[in-house]
């Protein structure tokens, strides 16, 4: 596919889910865990298909962790998610490339921000889905910056007087060794990620590799 109509289709897809993140504050599955499904399953025959005899002998082994990561994404809900996922940082940074480096790092931060309750699971599928289609660290640090200090901003202009316990109750949990509050208790505030994600993307499509 080439590279502008791509772009165009990512933004698109990312403008979509915004407008739908503001309006109901969820994703829909078909537009998030559906391409994190089939973005598994291509690198599942990718990574496989060596074994099988089909295929490219020397197939790449940034298949093999990315496919090791999105295991560690479906055991998420278990204990079991570890054991693939150190696995895919030995094998990308062991054996890999930087283009699987960056996928991986990216899908193991978006899982554990999901899992300490930072974003919800859409969210997280949207920085793996973009961060496959463009594996640059530029675009990882790009949704970053953005949805840091914005997310932030917006955070701190919501909680007006409020932000001060909302920051003792992050002090509390960090010298406790827990992960910050999560939904539904004190300092927790629901603020849509996905607009934020969209300007960061956006910047780099049109801006950074425009």
């Amino acid at each position: 596919m080439p590279s502008e109509v791509l772009r165009v289709l990512v933004t698109l897809w990312l403008i979509g889910l915004a407008v739908i993140d503001v309006r109901q504050r969820e994703l829909p599955h078909a537009l998030t865990t559906g391409p994190l499904l089939v973005i598994g399953g291509a690198f599942a025959i990718r990574a496989l298909a060596p074994i099988s005899g089909v295929g490219v002998p020397n197939q790449s082994w940034d298949d093999m962790a990315v496919l090791l990561a999105f295991a560690a994404v479906l055991l998420s809900d278990t204990g079991l998610a570890a054991l693939p996922a150190l696995t895919a940082l030995g094998v990308a940074f062991g054996l890999g490339t930087s283009a699987g480096q960056v996928i991986v790092i990216a899908w193991l931060l978006a899982l554990a921000a999901n899992l300490a309750g930072f974003m919800g699971a859409g969210d997280a599928k949207v920085i793996m889905v973009l961060l496959v289609v463009y594996p640059d660290l530029r675009l990882g640090l790009m949704l970053l910056s953005v949805t840091g200090v914005i997310g932030l901003a917006l955070m701190l202009i919501t909680l007006r007087g409020a932000a001060g316990l909302w920051l003792l109750s992050i002090a509390r949990d960090l010298i406790a060794l827990k992960f910050p509050a999560r939904t539904g208790e004190v300092g927790r505030l629901n603020v849509p990620l996905v607009p934020l994600l969209t300007i960061g993307a956006a910047i780099y499509l049109w801006g950074v590799i425009g």
